[in-house]
């Protein structure tokens, strides 16, 4: 079976699906958290651009798939190799909570905001559409924000910048994305609150389509866990996440052919960081400012099963990727 396929089945059983869940797992624990190598040089080559892991093993969901819901969420027990603010990890395709902290905590979300931004545009925008951009960087000059660096005038189309958005979390694209959408980021922003809310996160509320910091701009754990579900429902979202590069390909303002190769800010993905053996990272969103700290919420597989899981709130991208391996191995103890 093509892997199109396999990843337009998951998506429909995704799709739709509500319940409960009738019991609330033992949290597993351990002794040490898993050492994460985090090399300093990129692993960046443009070779490939293919879905990474193959999707064929994933088994696919039943129709009684449930998501957890918050009245059933428990706190999980004191562990201190998540140390995060808050944290997650759910089997997905036995309806289980293996691990919760802090999951209806307040937190700053930094660019995983960007998976509502997604779904936005994967739900009302035409992805073939070509948009001129409006500002250079769209109008961003905070320092250090990520950007793709479009100009004024050039001429990108909507696929492309979710992409960038997903594979370089380029808050240039998020604005622009906005715009193409609802003409303004704030009419954007008033729409895609709405639409968090119709999906449960309630207690999201975000100002802005990048996450770049802004004091009111705040969600959770649980929220982000909903929202990136929703997300999955869509083929192209699981074809984009799983990308350890992109190249972008535009029109600049002067009517010129233009690229720009970007590599996954994902540190599973672009090979910084070692996945566990048996678990196959499907990918996810990271995010990180000085008031969030380093975030990551991930998709992954093990044994034919699919699991979502969260660290929000880490000191730093070591500390992140060490908290989600930890979790990550959470799911060889039901294997």
């Amino acid at each position: 079976m093509k892997k199109s396929i396999l990843i337009g089945l998951l998506a429909v059983l995704l799709t739709g699906c509500t319940g409960k869940v009738e019991e609330v797992p033992t949290y597993f624990t351990f002794d040490t958290a898993p050492e994460c190598e985090i090399s300093i040089t990129p692993a960046y080559v443009l070779q490939s651009n293919t879905i990474t892991p193959e999707l064929s093993e994933l088994e696919l969901l039943s129709a009684d798939y449930a998501v957890p819901l918050e009245t059933e969420l428990e706190e999980g027990k004191a562990n201190t190799d998540i140390s995060a603010n808050a944290a997650f990890l759910f089997n997905i395709t036995d309806n289980e909570v293996l691990f919760a902290k802090n999951c209806y905590t307040s937190v700053y979300p930094a660019s995983t905001t960007k998976l509502l931004t997604a779904l936005m545009t994967l739900k009302y925008a035409d992805l073939d559409k070509v948009i001129t951009v409006s500002a250079d960087n769209a109008g961003i000059t905070k320092y250090g924000a990520q950007l793709c660096g479009f100009k004024k005038g050039d001429k990108v189309n909507v696929k492309t910048l979710l992409n960038a958005l997903m594979v370089y979390s380029g808050n240039d694209a998020a604005v622009l994305l906005a715009e193409a959408i609802s003409g303004d980021t704030e009419a954007f922003m008033e729409l895609a609150n709405q639409e968090a809310s119709a999906l449960g996160a309630t207690h999201t509320h975000f100002v802005n389509p990048h996450g770049l910091h802004e004091e009111e701009h705040k969600t959770t754990a649980y929220d982000l866990y909903l929202i990136m579900r929703e997300c999955m429902k869509y083929p192209e979202f699981l074809e984009i996440i799983g990308q350890s590069f992109y190249v972008v390909k535009y029109e600049t303002a002067s009517g010129e052919a233009a690229e720009l190769p970007f590599e996954a800010t994902n540190m599973y993905l672009n090979g910084m960081c070692e996945t566990p053996v048996q678990i196959q990272v499907l990918g996810g969103k990271t995010g990180s400012t000085g008031a969030a700290g380093d975030c990551l919420i991930l998709a992954s597989s093990c044994n034919n099963k699919l699991y979502l899981s969260g660290v929000f709130g880490a000191k730093n991208k070591e500390s992140l990727y060490t908290q989600m391996t930890a979790l990550l191995t959470m799911e060889l103890s039901e294997n």
